[in-house]
């Protein structure tokens, strides 16, 4: 379960693209080499159900007991649910419709930043709305690996924040200052269960590969 609140808990870095969009506006001649065209795609939202998102979180359950079968398999669908159901309450309500999107190797997750209930100290929240606006779209999209046993990383391939795609250098500062998360700026490594062997996407589902 550790391994997929951690992909979601993940999310928390949405709220500090929206740091990294002021820094990147104040600094957006140094930057500008770095800039792309390159946005979220919008996503298709999937149903969600309680249901679905009540088994995710047994499958979950088991994986951390080192039971169930050897190839875990969460769906798109799947996962929308337990992001909505079960994860979704514990974000900022500053961020809504959260989304996820599964490619043939990446997780792509996007939502909405409403900037009239975000409070940031030192007058922020006022330098971001005369940026972006009332609010703004926000997406990332994170490739996810194992890089040691018991270790996993998500190697983040863009993060954008309205129409900001935000540089490299740039993440690490924000990720740690507005989420707390430990970053280089290229990828945000996870603590995972020790039997899990393997994580990937592929078509339209994360799989886990557990020892058994």
């Amino acid at each position: 379960m550790a391994i997929i609140r951690t992909l979601f808990a993940g999310i928390r870095f949405l709220t500090a693209l929206a740091i990294i969009a002021v820094i990147g506006w104040l600094f957006r001649d140094e930057i500008s080499g770095f800039l792309s065209t390159r946005g979220g795609d919008n996503i298709v939202m999937a149903e969600p159900s309680e249901e679905l998102a009540t088994n995710v979180e047994d499958t979950l359950r088991e994986l951390m007991a080192g039971e169930g079968n050897s190839e875990i398999r969460l769906t798109e669908t799947a996962l929308q649910s337990y992001l909505q159901y079960r994860i979704g309450a514990r974000f900022s309500p500053a961020l809504d419709d959260l989304a996820i999107d599964l490619t043939d190797s990446t997780l792509l997750i996007t939502g909405m930043l409403d900037l009239t209930q975000l409070v940031l100290q030192g007058g922020v929240s006022e330098n971001l709305r005369r940026v972006m606006g009332d609010s703004a779209k926000i997406s990332g999209e994170v490739m996810p690996e194992i890089s040691a046993p018991g270790r996993a990383q998500l190697n983040i391939i863009s993060l954008q924040a309205g129409v900001f795609p935000v540089p490299p250098f740039l993440i690490a500062t924000a990720l740690q200052a507005a989420a707390g998360i430990e970053s280089d700026g290229s990828a945000v490594v996870l603590t995972i269960p020790d039997n899990v062997l393997d994580i990937r996407v592929e078509d339209e589902g994360i799989v886990l590969i557990q020892d058994r």
